[in-house]
């Protein structure tokens, strides 16, 4: 048997406003990041999918499904296997065709990055997934979560996006964001991994619509896209900072941690853990001393994490939603 082999890439994604809201139609700036998800098909001469996770080298996951009827046949982790053949069967309704064929596979996937660091290892996965299956990315998302999507447009953006949900529908178009401030904004590993389907779950069901509030963090996004100065940048994300604590009744994470630290903090995601984004008017070296001592890290810079690749559109990113389904999405927020 001859073995045919192909590969897919997606991108990993940071959410710098609108984390919560963004599920209620806030205008949200959401960012792809030099950190993803690969994963090469190769057919094989057996009856089952082989699947095989990677972080880096190092094998995480495995598991064997029968094509029919797509059950796991054996697998090193019972609870993470139970989200492949959810993905694979929603992948198979939108698309009949799939994994109908006779011979089997071997899948292998690879995060280049640690798992813990929250960039993306579901909705690359999806996103992956789609590209192999043929599918729209966003439809099988809406089958497997519960999330805003914002992810998903990441993994094939080639720059940041600015991304709104209107009436259930999602929008994006990419977006210039490299401020004349950029080597002072960094990006900080908290540590304290967050499980982010069960903070959506729990934000969905005890939150009141409040369109004034939504308006508000749609407006903070929109300035801090156009702001021109660090001063200003950074009295955006306090805001922004100020209004989630009073809206989740959660401290601020510089409150919590850096009370005393030299510029602003702002939690990314699901609040107190995964990553934050940092603005100071010290250094790199400087900023990156005050958090070596506090014990907390890596930091990045802002050209280190944030895919900024307007000029080549076929850089890594594979398409992963069909030309008419992009510009369906795509229209102008």
């Amino acid at each position: 048997m001859v073995t045919e082999s192909r590969k897919y890439y997606s991108h990993g994604k940071l959410l710098l406003t609108g984390e919560y809201l963004v599920m209620f139609g806030a205008k949200s700036l959401a960012v792809p990041v030099n950190f993803g998800q690969e994963m090469l098909v190769e057919t094989a001469a057996s009856s089952s999918l082989l699947w095989e996770a990677r972080i880096e080298d190092n094998v995480w996951f495995t598991a064997e499904v029968s094509l029919r009827g797509l059950s796991v046949l054996n697998t090193s982790d019972e609870k993470r296997s139970r989200f492949l053949p959810e993905v694979l069967r929603a992948a198979q309704k939108l698309n009949p065709s799939f994994l109908t064929v006779k011979n089997g596979y071997r899948v292998t996937t690879r995060l280049n990055y640690p798992q813990q660091w929250g960039l993306g290892s579901s909705s690359t996965f999806i996103a992956n997934i789609a590209q192999w299956a043929e599918v729209d990315a966003m439809q099988l998302n809406s089958l497997v979560s519960e999330g805003s999507g914002y992810d998903i447009a990441c993994t094939r953006a080639n720059s940041p996006i600015l991304y709104q949900l209107k009436n259930r529908t999602p929008y994006w178009h990419e977006v210039s964001f490299i401020p004349t401030f950029s080597d002072h904004l960094y990006f900080l590993y908290l540590g304290k991994k967050q499980d982010t389907f069960s903070c959506i779950l729990n934000f969905k069901k005890d939150y009141a619509f409040n369109e004034q509030e939504v308006a508000f963090v749609s407006e903070i996004t929109m300035k801090l896209l156009a702001a021109s100065t660090l001063k200003e940048a950074m009295e955006l994300m306090d805001l922004h900072e100020d209004f989630f604590s009073q809206l989740l009744k959660l401290e601020p994470v510089k409150r919590l941690f850096f009370n005393d630290f030299n510029g602003t903090v702002k939690s990314l995601g699901a609040w107190g853990g995964d990553f934050a984004l940092v603005a100071s008017e010290m250094n790199f070296e400087e900023v990156k001393k005050y958090f070596d001592v506090k014990g907390f890290g890596p930091l990045f810079r802002f050209s280190e994490m944030i895919l900024n690749n307007t000029s080549e559109r076929t850089a890594q990113a594979s398409r992963l939603i069909s030309e008419n389904s992009a510009q369906k999405h795509r229209k102008a927020l």
